[in-house]
């Protein structure tokens, strides 16, 4: 399965910030590791203390009576490994073909600095000996020697444009049936980031029918030492903490939002029907999965990002009612919407401020049909056409027809003064950990606290 990146917030980190503002300018080393720990009394995540590794560094790397600067202990965090991304699938149907037509032209010395060769002519000699036969992508033998390439004949990867490509080794490959290999998964990978590439869900038939545009975002975890892939939803993406099934929908007085159908987390579902190790070894990344107890309130952080990205006027989510209508008989977990996001609403609308109310979503009036057809229903849920081939075709002909039902749910309303592009790692912090002033603790889109 192949996944395009859509990002992150720039993330800061409570902890950090504490140390940065009431962290004493040198102590000694044990008087660190208290003040670390004394961090969960002042509202920092337990989470957060145990997965940054500053306490881990403390104790194994430094005496009790060592002593430390700030910047020292700031150094000693190791947060990149935490910083989630958000993902989204994508086809991966498209194969580029494998074939290329052999040529011998030569590039001339003058275009050598535009297209990011190495030396000048006639010292170094590149020649295009293959060209990919639909995509313009070529592959050169290159004769070029110098201190750090002894091999006097190698081959590189040129683009469409006919530029040396970046994301390949300095000197290229030993042979063109690797620089070929390259070119195509490279072709491969500018294929999903490109508008072409369409999102490709999984799950859409068991969504809510008739809401609106539906998107599978996947929360993981890519730097995360270890590897996890669920066997359940999403086999194949790589440490995915959290998924997100959704819909953009019309709301009340045509303001639209998204529409958490469902959230749910694998990874910590499946650690939870197993006993975890406690402790962890020098230098060994920490036991368990971070944000054990977060995952929902992350889940809302993300959507209040991608919602305010996409210019939409709040989030709103599923309730447990609603839930065990529509799987009815098949016992479906509700606490995640009984109490994790209305309480992780409640503390977003306490801190920034925002409103939480309800509101009514109008969904069409389909359903799925026998064959994977669709068809559109009365008031009273009944059949009141043929079936449609599509969905899209069913929910077109329920907005000719004004077929929808209103369903009322609770949303978390976004106000003009947030953009969310940045917020803390763990839990809500404070307003200072999501505004945008220099003084913030992370800095730049996507960045990491600390530069850890």
């Amino acid at each position: 399965m192949i996944s395009q990146d859509l990002g992150s917030p720039a993330w800061t980190s409570a902890l950090l910030e504490r140390i940065r503002q009431k962290g004493p300018a040198r102590a000694s080393a044990g008087d660190w590791l208290r003040f670390v720990l004394a961090s969960s009394e002042q509202g920092v995540s337990k989470d957060e203390i145990k997965f940054s590794r500053i306490a881990h560094t403390l104790v194994n790397q430094h005496g009790e009576r060592d002593v430390l600067s700030r910047q020292q202990v700031l150094a000693a965090a190791t947060l990149k490994p935490l910083m989630p991304r958000l993902q989204l699938t994508v086809d991966d149907t498209f194969r580029p073909s494998d074939t290329w037509d052999e040529c011998a032209s030569l590039i001339p010395g003058r275009q050598y600095i535009k297209r990011g060769l190495f030396g000048a002519w006639p010292a170094s000699v590149y020649v295009v000996r293959y060209r990919h036969r639909s995509l313009g992508w070529s592959v050169v033998l290159a004769r070029h020697t110098d201190l750090f390439q002894p091999a006097h004949h190698w081959w590189l990867v040129l683009d469409a444009k006919g530029a040396r490509v970046v994301d390949q080794p300095p000197y290229g490959f030993l042979t063109a049936r690797e620089a070929m290999a390259h070119a195509v998964q490279l072709i491969q990978r500018q294929y999903t980031k490109s508008a072409r590439a369409r999102h490709a869900p999984r799950w859409e038939r068991f969504s809510l029918h008739g809401l609106g545009q539906y998107a599978e975002l996947l929360v993981t975890l890519p730097s995360w030492p270890g590897s996890f892939s669920s066997r359940v939803h999403f086999p194949g993406v790589h440490n995915l903490l959290v998924h997100l099934r959704t819909n953009v929908c019309d709301a009340d007085g045509g303001r639209r939002v998204l529409f958490l159908d469902e959230v749910q987390s694998d990874w910590h579902a499946m650690l939870a029907t197993k006993e975890q190790p406690e402790g962890d070894d020098e230098g060994a990344p920490p036991q368990g999965v971070p944000f054990a107890l977060d995952w929902p309130l992350l889940a809302m952080k993300f959507a209040l990002w991608w919602a305010a990205r996409q210019g939409l006027a709040g989030v709103a989510w599923s309730t447990p009612e609603l839930h065990l209508r529509r799987w009815h008989g098949h016992n479906p977990p509700t606490e995640v919407y009984r109490r994790a996001l209305p309480e992780a609403a409640t503390k977003l609308a306490r801190l920034l401020p925002l409103d939480v109310s309800t509101a009514g979503l109008l969904r069409r009036r389909v359903r799925p049909a026998a064959g994977q057809r669709w068809q559109v229903l009365s008031k009273g849920g009944v059949p009141v056409c043929k079936s449609f081939n599509t969905r899209e075709q069913a929910e077109r002909f329920a907005d000719l027809t004004g077929a929808r039902w209103r369903q009322e749910l609770p949303v978390l309303w976004i106000t003009d003064a947030h953009s969310f592009d940045r917020m803390p790692l763990f839990g809500v912090g404070d307003a200072a950990l999501w505004s945008s002033e220099p003084n913030a603790a992370g800095h730049g889109k996507g960045g990491h606290p600390n530069g850890a």
